[in-house]
């Protein structure tokens, strides 16, 4: 449980990063 939080919370920084990059 704990890890599958932490993978989600990663892919959300991954992408607000991301769409900060591209826009």
């Amino acid at each position: 449980m704990a890890n599958k939080a932490m993978r989600n919370n990663r892919l959300k920084m991954l992408r607000q990063i991301s769409l900060r990059f591209l826009f």
